[in-house]
């Protein structure tokens, strides 16, 4: 999975979860990555 991809899911997901909760911004974010995930660590470096 190329890292413009993840990104663009990250995204998607805090801007879908962001409505959702009538947040007026997003200030921070955490994502995870491994084996379970399915996405390497490298992919955001």
């Amino acid at each position: 999975m190329h890292e413009s991809h993840l990104i663009e899911l990250i995204i998607k997901g805090i801007s879908e979860n962001a409505k959702k909760e009538e947040a007026k911004s997003v200030s921070k974010i955490r994502p995870k990555a491994g084996a379970i995930t399915g996405v390497k660590k490298d992919s955001f470096y």
